[in-house]
């Protein structure tokens, strides 16, 4: 996949492409460590899959679309080395339908034991696993009204198949009877609601909008496999248990997972809602009620968009 140039032009070239794409941040980054962190991330996409032809500007306008917004000018380089980049220059080349992509894709993820074994927790019927699988192939890889093939979607923060086993163990619930999906949702709002004294109604009418934009940027914050075990337990409505019992590990570090996720989107949103309130610690332990009571319905919000 690399391009036979010297190292220096390609280093210019890369973080060219890189620039172009990112968050506005990235232009106050360090260049020469931009140029390290991508010259390796180049190389470790080739390494993993030196069959695929992607030219390396493309990949690098792939993955630069693909870093949070929020990230600031001092990590941009770490968010570069986070990124699983022989996973994302699979899902790049599928994105723009190379046939030996799709064909790896197949027989990586697809086809896999895995996802038999994954789709078999929810139905262990091989016409059911099947129908999954032709779902996911579809889902994942054709475009639809005019939008790209889903597998676009990929961040790379995440490993493509782990995002992989939790779209189709999502795909297999949807298959199931509606009564089968409901998770209460709604009556977790309704209850909020009800039970929201007069003070916090208050602060809700008055700071909603701040706090639902902390909200939304505090999630974009989550990695894949972070907003899929949330879309799970709160969607879905799959106890810990059962979600461990999805992939295969014990219950402990999915409720350990499941708890990092609520205590991050907690801390950020509050950082982010005091930053853009300009509210000093006493001033906000105001609306502290208004985050606890609210933050799960807005993420449900979030996660059903």
């Amino acid at each position: 996949m690399l391009l036979r140039r010297s190292e220096y032009a390609l280093a210019m070239e890369l973080a060219d492409a890189f620039l172009e794409h990112a968050p506005p941040a990235a232009r106050a980054a360090d260049r020469a460590g931009l140029e390290r962190a991508l010259g390796d991330f180049v190389r470790s996409a080739a390494a993993g899959f030196p069959q695929l032809r992607v030219s390396p500007a493309e990949l690098i306008r792939h993955a630069a679309e693909r870093i949070p917004a929020a990230c600031e000018a001092d990590l941009m380089a770490a968010a570069i080395d986070s990124l699983h980049a022989a996973d994302l220059l699979l899902a790049c080349a599928c994105a723009r339908g190379v046939p030996a992509a799709l064909a790896l894709f197949d027989e990586l993820h697809l086809a896999a034991g895995w996802l038999r074994a994954a789709v078999a927790r929810v139905d262990r019927s091989p016409s059911f696993v099947d129908e999954v699988r032709q779902l996911l192939r579809e889902k994942l890889l054709l475009s639809a009204h005019g939008k790209p093939p889903r597998i676009a979607e990929y961040s790379g923060r995440g490993a493509l198949g782990s995002w992989v086993r939790v779209v189709a163990v999502r795909v297999a619930l949807d298959l199931r009877p509606p009564a089968a999906r409901e998770t209460g949702a709604a009556q977790i709002e309704d209850a909020a609601a009800v039970t929201t004294e007069p003070e916090l109604r208050y602060l809700k009418d008055r700071y909603g909008k701040p706090f639902e934009e902390a909200v939304a940027a505090a999630f974009k914050s989550l990695d894949d496999e972070q907003c899929n075990l949330l879309r799970l337990q709160l969607i879905d409505g799959l106890r810990t248990s059962q979600i461990a019992a999805l992939f295969h590990v014990d219950r402990s570090p999915i409720k350990r997972r499941l708890a990092g996720c609520r205590e991050l989107l907690l801390a950020e949103t509050q950082r982010l809602l005091r930053a853009k309130l300009g509210l000093s610690a006493p001033e906000f332990e105001s609306l502290a009620g208004l985050v606890q009571s609210q933050l799960q319905v807005s993420v449900e919000r979030l996660l059903k968009r």
